[in-house]
């Protein structure tokens, strides 16, 4: 079981772009306490404003996961790199393996070559967010050696 990276046409960049879109919204749900609409058109706003060529936005990298022995398409990852100070870096958006294909290695050889390729641009750093709750997705994240540099808190307070 191996993977690779295939560059999103333009078919898999507007599924893509609905899917994100869709579960950024979810996630701003739940973090914000916004309403369906609220969350949807700020989904909307942050999306548009981080992609705003769509997949052509110089510095960013959409990428089908392939699975070389099936080619069957097993999620995808999406990545952009930006000067910091003296620094390039690289931000992981999003990282999604289809359902059926979770817990097989997959996640892992997506970030593994994610990795490869930026070290081989001259990325000395890679960010990202993980929520809270997602602890299957933070544990992967320090098996590869990822720290915590932020922690975001909240607290609901009664009506």
């Amino acid at each position: 079981m191996k993977i690779a990276f295939k560059k999103m046409d333009e078919d898999e960049f507007k599924l893509f772009a609905k899917d994100s879109i869709k579960s950024s919204a979810e996630k701003l749900k739940g973090i914000r306490g916004v309403s369906d609409d609220e969350a949807l058109q700020e989904a909307e706003r942050q999306f548009c404003s981080i992609l705003p060529q769509g997949k052509s936005t110089p510095n960013h990298c959409l990428y089908s996961l392939i699975d070389t022995s099936s080619k069957k398409k097993i999620g995808h990852l999406w990545y952009g790199t930006s000067k910091v100070g003296q620094s390039l870096q690289a931000y992981l958006y999003d990282i999604v393996i289809i359902k059926e294909c979770q817990r097989k290695g997959y996640g892992f050889q997506a970030l593994s070559l994610m990795e490869e390729e930026a070290k081989k641009m001259g990325v000395q750093r890679i960010n990202l967010h993980v929520l809270g709750q997602n602890e299957t997705a933070a544990r992967l994240y320090r098996r590869l050696g990822y720290q915590v540099s932020v922690m975001n808190l909240f607290k609901k307070l009664a009506r």
